[in-house]
């Protein structure tokens, strides 16, 4: 085959659809959709629904990015059977305060007779047309989609479930078992936490470590810029830049796993973390780890409100930094004259020369 032959886009979509992120969220689904037939998981059903859609819905927000930028090529969004089942359960979405776009793209990928045909993603899904495929994007969006499958894993799908349907009073009055949670981060079936006692707080701890194994990585891809020295001065934010400031724009498919409620239970945790981890460097002195408690919740605060909620006025003291409001300022501007200059006419996940 030579070089010419080389389709990238053939070969990102099947390890995406195959092996990746995609099957993985695929696998899930899958697994859930199978309990929940054979009335496995009792009190859980409607958090293994919960689950099983959001991961389907996942998925088709990652093909269509992907598409969108030349990155895939198109694929049918959902099965028959996905669809069957999404159409099912549109309404409990709601119920559940999934965000709003996840409950559009539900009913959707439920009613609509295109959401079995590569056709739904130019006709249903709103992007900006590029003018061409953007291969500088790539990496980035790969590097996501290799993060995001960290979010796929048992441990932190424990984390995820308990700040969905968690008691506080009961978790708070639990001590953990530090072997336990070791025990727990080793977990990998998908469906456990589905299974497992929520009062125990192991499997939470040990998703929240998972969790915070995210956000790092995250962080890593999306890195905080000061732009400040742009200021005041002719020369552009650079391209590479604003675009990392594009793709986080649309990259928020995975916050469906925080709840808009779950503000309280997630400080339950990061508490019972802080503990867990003082009491078990306490114990070894002589090693020398430098461990802040207060740095440690700054930043996990930091991180979670970036990559996957805002918080309220009453949970966010003080007034915003000048700085901060003019770093947004010039950024937003940057932002709306890179896409200006990227609109063209290409159509919804064509093939175009990428030169």
């Amino acid at each position: 085959m030579s070089a010419s032959d080389f389709d990238f886009g053939e070969v990102a979509t099947s390890e995406f659809m195959n092996r990746g992120l995609g099957a993985k969220l695929t696998d899930n689904s899958q697994a859930l959709i199978r309990g929940l037939s054979e009335g496995v998981f009792s009190d859980s059903d409607r958090w293994a629904i919960s689950f099983a859609c959001g991961s389907i819905i996942e998925r088709v927000f990652w093909q269509a990015y992907g598409i969108w930028m030349g990155y895939f090529n198109a694929v049918p969004p959902v099965t028959e059977s996905e669809k069957e089942f999404l159409g099912e359960h549109a309404e409990l979405l709601k119920e559940l305060e999934m965000p709003p776009q996840f409950q559009e793209l539900g009913l959707r990928l439920g009613y609509l007779d295109s959401a079995t045909e590569e056709s739904f993603y130019r006709e249903t899904l709103q992007f900006f047309p590029l003018g061409r495929q953007m291969p500088e994007w790539y990496p980035t969006f790969q590097a996501s989609l290799i993060t995001s499958e960290l979010l796929n894993e048992a441990a932190i799908t424990s984390f995820f479930l308990f700040l969905q349907r968690g008691d506080v009073k009961q978790f708070n009055e639990q001590t953990p078992d530090p072997n336990a949670v070791f025990s727990h981060l080793q977990d990998d079936d998908f469906t456990a936490p589905f299974h497992i006692d929520p009062k125990r707080p192991e499997p939470v701890i040990a998703g929240f470590i998972r969790y915070t194994e995210f956000l790092s990585a995250m962080d890593d891809i999306f890195p905080d810029i000061n732009t400040e020295s742009f200021a005041g001065t002719d020369q552009a934010i650079p391209n590479r830049i604003v675009d990392r400031d594009i793709l986080f724009s649309f990259f928020s498919q995975y916050r469906w796993r925080f709840p808009a409620q779950g503000f309280e239970r997630y400080q339950a945790v990061l508490m019972a973390f802080a503990k867990l981890t003082e009491s078990e460097f306490s114990r070894y002195p002589a090693m020398g780890i430098q461990w802040s408690y207060v740095e440690t919740f700054m930043t996990v605060m930091r991180l979670s409100r970036k990559f996957f909620f805002e918080f309220s006025e009453d949970d966010l003291q003080g007034e915003e930094d000048p700085l901060i409001i003019d770093e947004r300022q010039r950024r937003r501007r940057a932002f709306n004259l890179r896409i200006q200059a990227l609109r063209g006419d290409r159509a919804f996940g064509a093939s175009t020369s990428t030169s």
